[in-house]
């Protein structure tokens, strides 16, 4: 067993139940009662997971009941939204004990690892939903956009950025898991013996490794779409479903910066639910793009089950405002269909050389 560096004499209790960071002058710590603010955590929390589990269910219903075809990026995406729930759940921890917002000089040194286990099951389950799901998400519009396997410039774009991708989440999945030997004080830090790695470098990579995938990935189909010939409002229609990726950038461009921020601080405990809440926000976001796709095919297929299915008698009974957004959505459903039946692959042989990436 290792040695741990409290033996029990009064000395080193005195030690495990002091703060886990030496407090400021003048302050004394909190260890009771600390301050804290957990409404936003579980407020956006909960709202990014109810959302979250609502798209990966009209995704799975537009597979099992509308295509009827379950593919290898259904079961990425499916093992990405199952490390997504794990990551709540470690956020859900967290906020339970210590809160967010608490100081670490609030938070009992023997204490420490009921917060950094948690924050080492979700650095993987992290790691893991991110790569999932940007693997679904390449898989899948290489195949939507691509079904041929043409090799031009976007299927080399795109398959360099999945194998980037998966190289780089295979080898961070295994870093963080390798951090610290013995592996238990990754997150026991009263553990003496052993050594661990600054970390810095694989987190701050992590997120330049994201920002550039998820550039890539709201670009790729865009330079697709308004390369064909199609008439431009068929355009802005397709290409809606697939901006959400614009999102993922402005999130992995905040998860930079604030990634840089919390690698300077001493005050880990107080920094971690800016962490959680940009994190969340990403996998979230990911998921979307990852789900929005099949949201006109299951919209389409409830509305032809509701009663009112056919939409006969709508123009007479709602508002022309109403009656136009019906008509913009069956619109941008159509032109989602005609990708999804791969007939990109006639309006392509129509596009002018070298429009599409």
């Amino acid at each position: 067993m290792p040695e741990r560096a409290m033996s029990g004499n009064s000395s080193d209790q005195d030690a495990l139940n002091g703060p886990a960071l030496p407090q400021p002058d003048g302050v004394v710590p909190n260890f009771d009662n600390p301050s804290k603010d957990n409404t936003a955590g579980y407020v956006l929390m909960s709202v990014y997971l109810a959302l979250g589990t609502l798209a990966m269910l009209v995704r799975v219903y537009a597979r099992i009941f509308c295509t009827r075809k379950v593919r290898i990026e259904d079961l990425l995406g499916l093992a990405g939204f199952i490390c997504y729930v794990i990551f709540a759940w470690g956020c859900y921890t967290i906020l339970d004990f210590p809160g967010f917002y608490v100081h670490q000089w609030d938070v009992r040194l023997k204490d420490l690892s009921r917060i950094l286990y948690p924050f080492y099951i979700t650095s993987n389950a992290y790691s893991d939903a991110i790569g999932f799901l940007k693997a679904a998400i390449l898989v899948e519009w290489s195949r939507i956009f691509n079904p041929r396997g043409i090799r031009n410039t976007f299927f080399w774009v795109c398959h360099t950025v999945l194998w980037v991708n998966i190289l780089y989440y295979v080898a961070s999945a295994i870093s963080i898991n390798l951090t610290c030997f013995p592996h238990q004080k990754i997150w026991d830090k009263t553990i003496t013996d052993g050594t661990c790695i600054n970390s810095n470098a694989l987190y701050l990579s992590g997120t330049i490794i994201n920002l550039l995938s998820d550039l890539v990935i709201f670009y790729t189909p865009q330079s697709v779409i308004w390369g064909l010939k199609l008439s431009t409002s068929k355009k802005v229609g397709v290409s809606l479903i697939f901006a959400i990726g614009v999102l993922c950038v402005v999130v992995a461009i905040v998860r930079l910066v604030t990634t840089a921020q919390h690698l300077t601080q001493t005050d880990f405990v107080y920094t971690l639910a800016v962490q959680f809440f940009v994190a969340g926000s990403e996998i979230f976001l990911v998921l979307l793009v990852f789900c929005a796709p099949t949201f006109p095919q299951a919209v389409r297929s409830l509305r032809n089950k509701s009663p009112l299915g056919s939409g006969q008698g709508d123009s007479h009974q709602t508002s022309g405002s109403s009656w136009v957004g019906t008509r913009n959505a069956e619109r941008q459903t159509s032109d989602y269909r005609k990708i999804e039946e791969h007939s990109l692959v006639t309006l392509a042989t129509t596009a002018p050389p070298g429009s599409a990436l």
